[in-house]
């Protein structure tokens, strides 16, 4: 079959992506959430939780330029499979970690898992939806992370001091395979390629392109200028996220007397959920936007709230009282708006790599912008300590390593701006690089 995919066949897909991502997202959390009990069970430093999680990243690199390329050669769906199977699989055995050594080692295993998902389900989504709602699709998707992370906040808060139960829990993401083995069928526009392959119905040129290695022929001809933007602009989007959400957690525990809130994890709990609603919504309605006013648009002006944030964040954190946060509260808020520039990328680089590159181009660049940030928590941490151990005031540590992702997010407002505009745009089974060539007026349609 290599006709329109029904209306059945887009819920289904949407709904394996949207689980597949809340799922990922509570991994992600978790580790960020739950620090403080696992070091202290552990008995580990704070560094080796910081490894843990650039860990995480570096092998979500990985994983994701073999399962990209796996999505694109055997199918989006059965390479999902497999993908939501391993970080379930690694999330799980986290709850049996016995020291920093196997925490890292099953941290690795999961992220190997997390990598695949992210660019095999919008290449999923982006072949089975219409174009014209592409953005608001991706964007739904998006948000699903945040609706994870709130999910993550509820266990971690509600079974903080049993947090080997609470990674036992999060390896339910292999329940979705089932769903996904049953009802998610491959899109439409894969088969169609795959079929003009089996009658060789393929012009020379892309003969040749699909018997090289894919991940080789994103970097020829077109392609190669948007690879490389791509991969910084992914790179600057995680160290932003990173060198925040890795040490605001424990900028709110942390005692007083080393420059934290000093605030228990109940108290601190309504923050991250401000803090994850705003930013669920924000990519929900930036994916929408996308539609309306185009992608860049859309993701420049986050990314200019976004630096105006952080600086403001700087500002606020230094006269900060623990018991008078609204500002702060205001603040946080408003940085977490600038975090739906997610909602915007899902869709915009599916349309920027064509068909038998379409989850080896998003998978690779967002994956490798992981790899070159995973150090991000760790320098975060370098700062927030180097400070305080300097003599300086215990609270300027944190105030310079919380606001420092405003420097990322200026770059950022200008680098969307130099990729090629694309909104919208029809995919067919065989495609070049041709649709990068003709500039278009970012409407979205």
């Amino acid at each position: 079959m290599t006709g329109e995919p029904t209306r059945a066949e887009r819920v289904h897909t949407v709904a394996a992506a949207c689980l597949g991502w809340l799922f990922s997202a509570m991994d992600i959390v978790l580790l960020l959430l739950l620090r403080e009990d696992i070091e202290r069970d552990l008995g580990v430093a704070a560094a080796s939780l910081d490894a843990a999680i650039g860990v995480g990243l570096v092998f979500s690199a990985l994983g994701a330029m073999v399962f990209a390329q796996l999505g694109d050669r055997f199918g989006r769906a059965r390479a999902l499979t497999l993908a939501i199977v391993i970080y379930s699989v690694g999330t799980g055995a986290m709850a049996l970690s016995w020291d920093a050594w196997s925490l890292v080692a099953f941290r690795a295993v999961s992220g190997i898992g997390t990598g695949g998902e992210w660019s095999l389900g919008f290449a999923l989504i982006g072949e089975v939806w219409r174009p014209v709602r592409r953005g608001t699709i991706g964007g739904l998707v998006q948000s699903m992370f945040n609706v994870g992370t709130l999910l993550g906040i509820v266990l971690a808060v509600g079974l903080g001091d049993r947090w080997r139960l609470v990674f036992g829990l999060a390896a339910a993401p292999a329940i979705v395979v089932v769903y996904i083995r049953a009802r998610v069928p491959e899109s439409a526009i894969w088969r169609q390629l795959e079929a003009a392959r089996a009658r060789g119905e393929v012009p020379a040129d892309l003969v040749r392109a699909f018997s090289r290695p894919p991940l080789s022929e994103i970097f020829r001809g077109r392609l190669l200028r948007v690879t490389l933007l791509a991969t910084l602009l992914f790179t600057l989007m995680n160290c932003a996220f990173y060198m925040f959400g890795s040490q605001v957690t424990s900028f709110l525990t942390s005692p007083l007397e080393e420059g934290g809130m000093g605030w228990t994890r109940g108290q601190a709990g309504p923050v991250f959920f401000s803090m994850t609603f705003m930013a669920g919504l924000s990519a929900a309605l930036a994916g929408h936007l996308s539609d309306l006013v185009g992608r860049r648009a859309v993701f420049s002006a986050l990314c200019s709230l976004g630096a105006c944030a952080f600086v403001a964040l700087f500002f606020v954190l230094r006269g900060l009282e623990p018991d008078r946060p609204l500002a702060f509260w205001v603040v946080i808020v408003v940085v977490s708006a600038a975090y739906g520039i997610n909602g915007v990328v899902g869709a915009y680089f599916t349309e920027l790599y064509p068909t038998h590159l379409r989850a080896t181009g998003p998978g690779f660049v967002s994956n490798l912008g992981k790899l070159l940030s995973g150090g991000a928590p760790l320098l975060a941490g370098i700062i927030i300590r180097s400070v305080a151990s300097s003599g300086s005031s215990p609270r300027f540590g944190w105030v310079l390593g919380l606001s420092a992702p405003a420097l990322c997010y200026a770059v950022l407002a200008a680098l969307v701006w130099t990729l090629p505009s694309v909104d919208g745009r029809s995919l067919a089974a065989l495609e070049r690089d041709e649709y990068l060539e003709t500039p278009r007026r970012s409407t979205g349609r």
